[in-house]
């Protein structure tokens, strides 16, 4: 929601299995297309990498 609202990125979030552990695990989906440059990936991922970090 913060990256859509803030960021103006739109990502998708998945769950997973992790073998033993009792919960589900999330992990963000990003998807780049042909018209996205190189300069909107890395403000994408140094985006998400900031506010993971924010979040734990």
């Amino acid at each position: 929601m913060r990256m859509e609202q803030e960021h103006r990125i739109w990502i998708r979030w998945t769950e997973f299995d992790v073998p033993g552990s009792p919960h589900q695990h999330y992990a963000a989906r990003f998807t780049a297309h042909l018209f996205n440059n190189h300069e909107e990936v890395e403000r994408a991922v140094a985006t998400m990498v900031r506010l993971a970090e924010e979040m734990s």
